[in-house]
């Protein structure tokens, strides 16, 4: 436990030594100490070029254990490694063939045509040599490959030449496209503001567009057609544009010959479409989405939970549980949904996402930056007590008062206040209103924006902060 703090703190020597004390004590390495050490290694300033990396690459489990020649993380970073000192040689080859042959799933991660789950779980079995494996192995070492220049192109080059190989079926521009989109898509930024993730995954939503308009070109891509309006769906659900999402979402719906042999994912697309029509006030499509996951996949718990939780908001019975399932599965108690209904969405707020206005919400407050909550707060000292903004941190108050607070803050001398007269300067989508005089009317919260009325025309602009001067008197 130690030591995977001191790792995540960054303290790699100190990690790395808490490791070996383990495996003093616990010879077979039942605890994995030695994989930890191998991510220590990799994450310092040496990292690939370390030379305590050959010496743990060498090294077996004892006597009782199964040799480490089974587990991805040992053979992909043998092959790496072997790259990053020799290139493409014969023998870097034959490493990574051999580590495909024991998990081909690996590259499709890495060269993210598949997108990573980052939030599989604390108690999620790894299966050696399945899925599971590979997304694990990929989440912490896909920044590795793309460290070492060419390893990515490399391992492509090798991956698409090799028998058990899964490569979309596009054109080489749509796989380039997909594995930009999904690289993303799948980022997983700690503390990242609502703003800069909306930037990111709208970029995202381009390159998977273009990889639907390719993908509709060919019958034979439409797997990866299939794939881009799941992928569309999912990141209009990350920027909480529900309507947007269920669009796409119902378009890959409509794909049964591919549903119907994609059982997992065919009940993955009815609870994204279903939680969209819930957040819309659909109830009866959301119950109709869960009514097909009982009549063409099978009873499952999620889906009665569902139901039962849709029929607490409306009051009513519904006809989506089949009667066999009823008489099988015990209600839940009212006590039961509304608490799991408040940890869902104190789980939203603490991520910054969620409804402002929901009940765990209006009991906390958010950090004016990043807009996390459930976590312990510090005021910006300049504010007066009526309109006071909190922050997580120093960073966050920092970027703040640069980008936008010190604009608006009461105790600033750089404060715009309504009726102010402000020259606009520095825009470049707008050049001919630069030197224009205007009045500040008002600052829009949710547009971090000033909006201005220009004296001349009386035309009202959305403008930057630092586009605006303030006219001394």
């Amino acid at each position: 436990m130690l030591g995977s703090f001191l790792l995540y703190e960054g303290k790699l020597k100190e990690a790395f030594d808490c490791f070996q004390e383990c495996l003093a004590n616990d010879l077979p390495d039942n605890l994995g100490a030695r994989h930890k050490q191998l991510l220590c290694v990799l994450e310092g300033k040496k990292g690939l070029h370390d030379d305590r990396l050959k010496g743990l690459l060498r090294g077996k489990f004892g006597d009782d254990q199964l040799k480490d020649e089974i587990f991805s993380l040992w053979n992909y970073t043998r092959a790496l490694a072997k790259y990053a000192k020799e290139g493409k040689s014969d023998k870097a080859n034959s490493l990574l063939t051999f580590a495909m042959d024991k998990n081909p799933i690996v590259p499709p991660l890495l060269l993210c045509w598949e997108g990573v789950k980052n939030d599989m779980g604390m108690n999620t079995l790894i299966s050696i040599g399945c899925h599971t494996e590979a997304n694990d192995y990929a989440i912490d070492n896909r920044k590795f490959w793309m460290k070492c220049d060419g390893a990515l192109e490399w391992l492509e080059e090798e991956y698409v030449n090799h028998p058990k190989a899964n490569v979309p079926k596009i054109t080489k521009l749509g796989r380039k496209l997909l594995s930009e989109a999904n690289s993303l898509l799948y980022t997983d930024v700690v503390n990242e503001p609502i703003s800069k993730t909306t930037k990111r995954i709208t970029k995202a939503i381009k390159k998977f567009e273009r990889v639907l308009i390719i993908a509709e070109s060919d019958e034979s891509f439409s797997l990866a057609y299939f794939d881009a309006l799941e992928k569309l769906g999912c990141c209009y659900r990350t920027i909480n544009n529900p309507q947007k999402a269920l669009t796409y979402l119902s378009r890959a719906l409509e794909c049964k010959t591919l549903l119907r042999n994609e059982k997992d994912k065919y009940k993955e697309i009815l609870y994204q479409s279903e939680s969209c029509k819930e957040e819309l006030g659909d109830y009866d499509g959301a119950l109709q989405d869960f009514k097909t996951v009982f009549d063409k996949i099978g009873p499952f718990s999620t889906a009665y939970e569902g139901v039962k939780r849709i029929e607490s908001k409306t009051g009513k019975k519904s006809t989506a549980i089949p009667s066999r399932l009823e008489q099988k599965i015990p209600a839940a108690s009212q006590e039961a949904i509304e608490k799991n209904e408040t940890i869902a969405e104190a789980t939203r707020y603490a991520l910054g996402k969620g409804d402002p206005n929901a009940s765990v919400a209006a009991k906390q407050e958010r950090c004016f930056h990043c807009n996390r909550g459930g976590i312990r707060l510090f005021p910006c000292s300049q504010c007066d007590d009526e309109s006071a903004v909190a922050y997580c941190g120093e960073d966050c108050q920092k970027k703040s008062w640069n980008t936008i607070h010190k604009y608006i803050c009461a105790g600033s001398q750089h404060r715009l206040e309504a009726g102010y007269e402000v020259a606009l300067d520095g825009l470049e989508k707008s050049p001919q209103y630069n030197g224009k005089v205007g009045k500040v009317i008002r600052y829009s919260t949710s547009k971090e924006r000033f909006v201005v009325e220009l004296i001349e025309t009386n035309k009202q602009m959305l403008l930057k902060p630092q586009n605006l001067i303030l006219m001394i008197e």
